[in-house]
């Protein structure tokens, strides 16, 4: 399943980058912006990710939630 692919590959880089893009995602997956935005959505609504709120303007960086 593509959204369990994607949480995988940032689990997978964590040491590397704390924080990604919409658009890394998606060039990462070869995907459009908004179904990796789709995808990352599910994946922060499951709790696994989380992203900053109030960020209008800016771009919307997604992370894994400190345990």
């Amino acid at each position: 399943m593509m959204k369990d692919s994607i949480y995988d590959y940032i689990k997978s880089h964590q040491s590397e980058k704390t924080f990604w893009k919409t658009s890394e995602i998606a060039t990462a997956f070869d995907l459009s912006s908004y179904l990796a935005r789709y995808y990352l959505t599910q994946l922060c609504n499951e709790g696994k990710l989380q992203r900053p709120q109030n960020q209008r303007g800016k771009a919307v960086l997604w992370t894994i939630p400190d345990d």
